[in-house]
């Protein structure tokens, strides 16, 4: 997976209560520029939501802001953890994708519309926002009310994805085919959003990383395993297979650090040992390969 631009959103300074940086012209964790095209977009560093977050301290106008530099490719993704903390103020918001220039007022973006409790897709056209789908309901029973909000843009399918899972189909559009930045758009007064990432999708359906162990993965002994760049928390358990194609699942500790929606970390585990009598099953002989899935 290649990550093109992200942003966890987390700052220091600001003079107001709670202290806030205004987003524009302030650089992401992946060294990238915000640009935005109008004020009121601020950052929100006092921790109090989702350990650095952003919100439009402004009116009901809509807010657009974009990673100057990423991606310069026209099929990726743009998602980022939106969080509804009423739906008094709260319009509408998500990420935005190939914006024609970083911060524009046009692109496609995934919408949460607290009002309604819907999710949706919306299409930008120099400020003027036009439904391209139908509506997910969403539950806002409880609130506050978290959601990985995530557009994917492939050509002129665009689709909708709330928590990894893709709840609208691809639809049609071909307003927007070309190449443009990632970001974010906003049309609220109270709000909150945390972890963005621009990333190819291309590349996540790739299997788990594999390790090869070699003759000295004695039975009884431990194995560490060391990833980077998952799109999901690898899972228990591991499969261990040898270069006779011999294989045996065994269960691993995985310690997980996720950075704007990629993972990080090690997976600890024993190879069974040898039984002190009776007979061995799920022996392995020679190299011993180690992959861990998703």
């Amino acid at each position: 997976m290649t990550v093109f631009a992200s942003d966890v959103f987390a700052r220091t300074g600001g003079t107001s209560t709670p202290p806030q940086l205004k987003l524009n012209s302030n650089t992401s964790a992946s060294g990238h520029t915000w640009i935005q095209t109008s004020e009121g977009l601020a950052i929100r560093t006092d921790l109090d939501e989702l350990g650095g977050t952003a919100s439009a301290a402004g009116g009901n106008t809509r807010n657009f802001a974009g990673l100057n530099g990423a991606p310069s490719v026209a099929d990726y993704t743009v998602e980022m953890t939106v969080k509804v903390l009423t739906t008094v103020d709260f319009t509408e918001g998500g990420p935005i994708a190939r914006q024609p220039t970083a911060g524009a007022n046009s692109g496609y973006a995934a919408v949460v519309n607290p009002n309604d409790s819907t999710f949706y897709l919306e299409r930008y056209d120099s400020g003027t926002g036009t439904k391209i789908s139908g509506d997910y309901a969403i539950d806002l029973t409880t609130l506050p009310a978290t959601f990985k909000v995530a557009v994917k843009v492939e050509g002129n399918q665009i689709s909708g994805l709330l928590d990894d899972v893709e709840v609208i189909a691809p639809v049609t559009d071909s307003t927007h085919t070309a190449a443009g930045f990632a970001g974010l758009y906003l049309r609220i007064k109270t709000a909150a959003f945390d972890d963005i990432v621009a990333k190819d999708f291309t590349a996540t359906e790739v299997a788990g990383p594999s390790v090869t162990i070699g003759d000295d993965l004695q039975p009884g002994a431990s194995f560490t395993l060391t990833y980077d760049g998952f799109d999901a928390a690898p899972v228990s358990p591991a499969t261990l297979t040898d270069a006779q194609g011999n294989s045996i699942p065994v269960a691993v500790t995985v310690t997980d650090t996720d950075t704007a929606g990629v993972h990080s970390g090690t997976a600890v585990g024993t190879y069974p040992a040898l039984p002190s009598s009776g007979t061995a099953t799920g022996l392995l002989f020679g190299d011993v390969t180690v992959e861990l899935g998703t």
